[in-house]
Protein backbone atom coordinates (compact mmCIF):
# COMPACT_ATOMS: atom_id res chain seq x y z
CA UNK A 1 0.00 0.00 0.00
CA UNK A 2 2.95 2.32 0.82
CA UNK A 3 4.26 2.06 -2.65
CA UNK A 4 1.47 2.32 -4.48
CA UNK A 5 1.31 5.69 -2.62
CA UNK A 6 4.44 6.86 -3.26
CA UNK A 7 4.05 6.46 -6.70
CA UNK A 8 1.13 8.34 -7.61
CA UNK A 9 2.60 11.22 -5.03
CA UNK A 10 5.85 10.99 -7.83
CA UNK A 11 3.71 10.87 -10.84
CA UNK A 12 1.79 14.03 -9.31
CA UNK A 13 5.13 15.96 -9.06
CA UNK A 14 6.12 15.09 -12.59
CA UNK A 15 3.00 15.95 -13.93
CA UNK A 16 3.06 19.32 -11.90
CA UNK A 17 6.40 20.10 -13.10
CA UNK A 18 5.47 19.18 -16.82
CA UNK A 19 2.63 22.09 -16.29
CA UNK A 20 5.08 24.67 -14.91
CA UNK A 21 7.38 24.29 -18.01
CA UNK A 22 4.71 24.93 -20.47
CA UNK A 23 3.64 27.78 -18.78
CA UNK A 24 7.42 28.98 -18.58
CA UNK A 25 7.35 28.20 -22.40
CA UNK A 26 4.23 30.53 -23.17
CA UNK A 27 5.10 33.76 -20.82
CA UNK A 28 5.96 36.87 -22.22
CA UNK A 29 8.92 37.90 -22.64
CA UNK A 30 10.93 39.69 -19.69
CA UNK A 31 10.63 43.51 -19.93
CA UNK A 32 14.06 45.30 -19.64
CA UNK A 33 14.02 49.28 -18.06
CA UNK A 34 16.38 51.49 -17.82
CA UNK A 35 16.96 52.76 -14.41
CA UNK A 36 19.33 54.99 -15.06
CA UNK A 37 21.20 56.48 -18.01
CA UNK A 38 24.93 57.73 -17.61
CA UNK A 39 25.61 60.81 -19.75
CA UNK A 40 29.92 59.82 -19.42
CA UNK A 41 30.65 63.16 -17.54
CA UNK A 42 30.58 64.11 -13.99
CA UNK A 43 27.89 61.36 -13.32
CA UNK A 44 30.26 58.52 -14.40
CA UNK A 45 30.69 56.51 -17.62
CA UNK A 46 31.09 52.63 -18.19
CA UNK A 47 29.21 50.84 -15.40
CA UNK A 48 31.42 47.85 -15.97
CA UNK A 49 30.75 45.54 -12.67
CA UNK A 50 27.36 44.31 -11.15
CA UNK A 51 25.86 46.52 -8.93
CA UNK A 52 24.34 46.03 -4.92
CA UNK A 53 20.88 46.01 -3.30
CA UNK A 54 19.89 48.40 -0.31
CA UNK A 55 16.84 47.18 2.08
CA UNK A 56 15.31 50.28 0.48
CA UNK A 57 15.51 49.10 -3.45
CA UNK A 58 18.05 51.81 -3.87
CA UNK A 59 20.95 49.99 -6.47
CA UNK A 60 25.06 51.07 -5.51
CA UNK A 61 27.67 50.57 -8.00
CA UNK A 62 30.84 52.03 -9.63
CA UNK A 63 31.98 53.44 -12.85
CA UNK A 64 35.29 52.48 -14.61
CA UNK A 65 35.26 56.12 -16.46
CA UNK A 66 33.87 59.66 -16.15
CA UNK A 67 33.31 61.30 -13.30
CA UNK A 68 36.07 64.63 -12.56
CA UNK A 69 37.53 65.13 -16.09
CA UNK A 70 39.16 68.26 -14.77
CA UNK A 71 42.14 66.43 -13.74
CA UNK A 72 44.61 66.26 -16.79
CA UNK A 73 47.81 65.54 -14.37
CA UNK A 74 46.93 61.65 -13.16
CA UNK A 75 47.98 59.65 -16.42
CA UNK A 76 46.41 56.17 -14.58
CA UNK A 77 42.90 57.59 -16.05
CA UNK A 78 44.43 59.21 -19.10
CA UNK A 79 41.47 59.11 -22.12
CA UNK A 80 39.09 57.89 -19.54
CA UNK A 81 37.61 61.45 -19.06
CA UNK A 82 38.07 60.69 -15.46
CA UNK A 83 38.83 57.55 -13.07
CA UNK A 84 35.06 56.61 -11.94
CA UNK A 85 32.56 57.44 -9.31
CA UNK A 86 30.89 55.13 -6.56
CA UNK A 87 27.16 55.81 -7.66
CA UNK A 88 23.81 54.89 -5.69
CA UNK A 89 20.09 55.16 -8.18
CA UNK A 90 17.50 55.54 -5.88
CA UNK A 91 14.05 53.87 -6.45
CA UNK A 92 13.26 56.77 -8.64
CA UNK A 93 16.04 56.83 -10.90
CA UNK A 94 17.68 59.78 -9.61
CA UNK A 95 21.39 59.24 -9.39
CA UNK A 96 23.57 60.54 -6.67
CA UNK A 97 27.73 60.29 -6.73
CA UNK A 98 28.87 59.21 -3.51
CA UNK A 99 32.75 59.30 -4.95
CA UNK A 100 34.74 60.47 -7.40
CA UNK A 101 38.25 58.58 -7.71
CA UNK A 102 41.02 60.59 -8.81
CA UNK A 103 43.61 57.93 -10.00
CA UNK A 104 45.92 59.17 -7.30
CA UNK A 105 46.14 57.46 -3.81
CA UNK A 106 42.21 56.70 -3.76
CA UNK A 107 42.71 54.27 -7.38
CA UNK A 108 40.38 54.71 -9.96
CA UNK A 109 38.86 53.27 -13.03
CA UNK A 110 36.86 50.61 -10.35
CA UNK A 111 36.10 47.15 -12.44
CA UNK A 112 34.43 45.20 -9.16
CA UNK A 113 31.99 47.38 -7.92
CA UNK A 114 31.23 47.55 -4.39
CA UNK A 115 29.88 45.25 -1.78
CA UNK A 116 27.26 47.00 0.69
CA UNK A 117 27.30 45.86 4.51
CA UNK A 118 24.21 46.08 6.56
CA UNK A 119 25.46 48.97 8.34
CA UNK A 120 25.58 50.74 4.64
CA UNK A 121 29.35 50.59 4.45
CA UNK A 122 30.48 50.30 0.40
CA UNK A 123 33.80 48.17 0.29
CA UNK A 124 35.66 47.84 -3.10
CA UNK A 125 38.67 47.86 -4.93
CA UNK A 126 39.57 50.20 -8.15
CA UNK A 127 41.98 49.16 -10.28
CA UNK A 128 44.51 51.59 -10.95
CA UNK A 129 46.61 53.79 -8.62
CA UNK A 130 47.07 53.84 -4.71
CA UNK A 131 50.19 54.39 -2.69
CA UNK A 132 52.41 52.24 -4.57
CA UNK A 133 50.31 52.49 -7.69
CA UNK A 134 49.32 49.21 -7.28
CA UNK A 135 45.66 49.78 -6.70
CA UNK A 136 44.03 49.45 -2.84
CA UNK A 137 40.92 48.40 -1.25
CA UNK A 138 38.21 50.70 -0.09
CA UNK A 139 35.54 51.58 2.23
CA UNK A 140 32.96 54.17 1.86
CA UNK A 141 31.54 54.83 4.93
CA UNK A 142 27.97 56.68 5.33
CA UNK A 143 27.94 60.50 6.91
CA UNK A 144 26.05 59.62 10.17
CA UNK A 145 22.61 61.46 10.02
CA UNK A 146 21.17 62.96 12.93
CA UNK A 147 17.15 62.55 13.99
CA UNK A 148 15.17 65.50 14.41
CA UNK A 149 13.74 64.26 17.30
CA UNK A 150 16.62 63.68 19.09
CA UNK A 151 17.52 67.48 18.91
CA UNK A 152 13.66 68.76 19.15
CA UNK A 153 12.40 66.38 22.50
Amino acid sequence: MKLRLLATLTLSCVLAGSAVLTAQEHSPSPTLTPLYTFLGEADGAVPYAGVTLDPAGNVYGTTTAGGSSNDNSNDNCAGLGGCGVVFKIDTRGHEKLLYTFTGALDGGAPYAGVLRSSSGVLYGAPYVGGAFGNSDVFTLTPRPTVCAAVLCP
